[in-house]
């Protein structure tokens, strides 16, 4: 969900980019590859009095992949062909679909090559982002401080699971 409704492309983009970016951590992170992606688009359709768009397209991947980078370029093509301009939208989604384990397909013989040292560079970005924070190194498209944000003011405390959250008690 975008902190607030979105009308233009580029922030729209710049959004799909974190989400891929979080989702093909996760997919190393477990050690697996995805075949497919969808990507989805759409307005508050609670809202009864504005326009309302819903819209998902499903796309194949070469060959099965981890690689952030094949994933976005995929998936900003997705966003641009369900993308309506004019429309508020609130939300944007990736899925990442016909998930396998690393090792366990057999490579296609037609596919193309997968990029030299991918799974180097995947592997040496995500240790940077364990060690030093997570967004440290990051598509150059996401921004550090992003628009699009969903708003934080009403973030409730998480006293069980950060220590400068706990409630203490003055004597």
């Amino acid at each position: 969900m975008f902190g607030a409704r979105q009308t233009e492309l580029p922030p729209i983009r710049e959004a799909l980019a974190a989400y891929v970016a979080r989702a093909a951590e996760k997919l190393r992170a477990q050690n697996s590859l995805c075949s497919t992606i969808q990507v989805g688009l759409q307005t508050q359709l609670a809202d009864r009095n504005g326009p309302r768009y819903a819209d998902a397209i499903t796309l194949a991947l070469p060959s099965p992949t981890d690689d952030t980078r094949e994933i976005l370029a995929l998936a900003q093509r997705g966003l641009g062909q369900i993308y309506r301009p004019g429309y508020p939208f609130s939300k944007c989604s990736i899925l990442l679909m016909n998930l396998s384990q690393r090792g366990e397909l057999t490579p296609d013989l037609f596919a193309p090559k997968p990029r030299h040292g991918t799974q180097q560079l995947m592997a040496v970005i995500d240790q940077i982002n364990r060690r030093e924070g997570r967004d440290t190194v990051r598509i150059g498209r996401v921004p550090a401080e992003p628009v699009w944000a969903m708003r934080r003011e009403m973030l409730s405390q998480r006293y069980t699971t950060r220590w400068e959250e706990v409630i203490g008690v003055r004597g």
